[in-house]
């Protein structure tokens, strides 16, 4: 096979290696026109969303940012780099999303869809008038597949019918005065920790519980106490239950925060995220860490609009269920609400409500809710996220819940009272 280290890098091969395909047989072969269809070349500079073809139900891309991605159209070498084509015979493929390739028999394509689905990106984008937000590729998501994605990027399952009726219901006082916008952020900036990325692991009902619980022991405690806490704890020493990363209960998470306590973040550092399993329990012992974090029982705060808005104005941050659908993933900005495109599937996730507002949206004033994601800083917002707010948008207000922070001695021998 001649110039053999150019093979290498021309991207069908690339792909079928890195995808796990096994591959028999790779020899010279009339050219298929993806890059090289039209009247001159279809070759890019970088990352462009248009510089693609039409493959099947997906796309391929003739940009120079394919190698590393991996979504190369099966000419890319020889139309753009000038390579000699190649063929690739396919026996198997473990392909995780939308990856087609050729063999003998012509284009094999994966059928289970990616979460940067373009054809799905491309169409948001169209719509973002009328929807009133904004779409976006996201490279963490290049190759993964929209089903793994709502079962481990989400992780959070129903609270059950038990739960819910042992769960106290607290209504806030009615003589809180409600502004028409309100940020958590701006009146505790100082007391806040950043957005944390729960990774490719499915625990968004430990990292929106712990969120919730450390916003609320800065508030009450005047910014003193500005704790990261350790979700690793929590899923690797919490005993919790059996699905690792595939999820978890709410309810079980506020219980080991009131009966165990959460740590710092530094005593027990987050890895899942990357390894997408559970390690076993290992707490370091250092300064710092001896102290537990503890909160009071977890009660649900009612659906109304105005009991939530209250909630959080008294005493903090509230946890929220909502339910995800694959477009959730591609939202960049704007006021977020299902554009009923893309695959059916969806998955049940929380996340944190810190405020709300109104925004301009196709000549008329939305409301909408303020949430912070544990997806990262690079998703969203820097990892916030604005929802619709008082039309049952995905659930965001049918399951609210928060717990007061237990401020005695809970680091150093420092006393306090919680109001």
């Amino acid at each position: 096979m001649g110039g053999e280290g150019v093979h290498v890098r021309s991207a069908l091969l690339v792909l079928a290696v890195a995808m796990g395909v096994e591959v028999l047989q790779v020899q010279g072969m009339d050219e298929i026109a993806f890059c090289g269809k039209g009247p001159s070349p279809l070759c890019c500079v970088g990352h462009q969303d248009n510089c693609s073809v039409a493959l099947t139900e997906d796309i391929c891309f003739c940009d120079s940012a394919c190698e590393d991605n991996f979504d190369c159209c099966p000419d890319y070498g020889p139309v753009c780099l000038g390579e000699e084509s190649l063929s690739v015979e396919v026996r198997s493929t473990s392909v995780k999303c939308d990856v087609c390739t050729h063999s003998a028999s012509g284009l094999i394509c994966a059928e289970n869809h990616c979460i940067n689905d373009q054809s799905l990106i491309n169409e948001l984008r169209r719509r973002k008038n009328q929807l009133g937000w904004t779409a976006s590729f996201y490279d963490k998501y290049k190759a993964e597949d929209v089903d793994e994605g709502l079962r481990q990027l989400t992780g959070t399952m129903g609270p059950t019918r038990i739960v819910l009726e042992r769960v106290e219901v607290k209504k806030p006082s009615s003589s809180i005065y409600i502004p028409a916008e309100y940020d958590f952020r701006k009146s505790f900036k100082e007391r806040l920790t950043s957005v944390k990325d729960q990774g490719w692991c499915g625990a968004s009902w430990v990292f929106s519980t712990l969120s919730v619980a450390q916003d609320r022991l800065a508030m009450v405690s005047d910014g003193r106490y500005r704790v990261s806490f350790s979700a690793q704890d929590v899923l690797s020493c919490g005993n919790l239950g059996p699905n690792g990363c595939l999820g978890g209960h709410l309810d079980r998470a506020w219980h080991y925060l009131r009966m165990t306590g959460a740590l710092p973040e530094i005593c027990n550092a987050y890895e899942s995220g990357s390894t997408r399993k559970l390690p076993i329990c290992r707490t370091r012992t250092g300064t710092g860490c001896q102290a537990h974090y503890k909160s009071g029982p977890v009660y649900r705060v009612p659906g109304k609009v105005q009991d939530i808005q209250r909630e959080i104005i008294a005493n903090g941050p509230v946890q929220a269920v909502m339910t995800v659908h694959p477009d959730f993933f591609l939202y960049k900005t704007g006021v977020y609400s299902h554009s009923e495109l893309g695959s059916p599937h969806s998955a049940a996730h929380s996340v944190k409500l810190l405020g709300w507002g109104e925004d301009l949206v196709n000549g008329k004033m939305v409301k909408y809710w303020l949430a912070e994601n544990s997806w990262g800083r690079a998703w969203g917002e820097g990892g916030y996220f604005k929802i619709l707010r008082g039309k049952g948008e995905c659930g965001i207000e049918s399951y609210v819940f928060a717990a007061k922070p237990v401020c005695h001695r809970v680091a150093h021998g420092l006393d306090m009272e919680c109001t």
